[in-house]
C-alpha cells in the first residue's frame, strides 16, 4: 500500500489528503461493516428487514 500511495504521490501531491477526505460523507447503507463504541455492525444486521426491488434507487442496509 506504501508503494502505491508513493506511485500515486508522484502524479499528485494531494494524494494524502484525497485519501483522508474520501471517507467523509460516506453513505453508512453502502457500508458492509463496520466498528463503533467498540460493537462491530454489519449490514446483514438489518438485511432481511428490508424489501428490495432494482428500481428503488437504494442499497441494502
Amino acid at each position: 500500500m506504501k508503494k502505491l500511495i508513493a506511485q500515486l504521490r508522484e502524479k499528485s501531491e494531494f494524494i494524502e489528503m484525497n485519501i483522508f477526505r474520501s471517507v467523509h460523507n460516506v453513505n453508512l447503507k453502502t457500508i458492509i461493516g463496520y466498528h463503533r463504541d467498540g460493537q462491530k455492525y454489519s449490514f446483514l444486521d438489518d438485511y432481511d428487514e428490508h424489501q428490495w426491488t432494482s428500481n428503488q434507487g437504494d442499497v441494502p442496509g
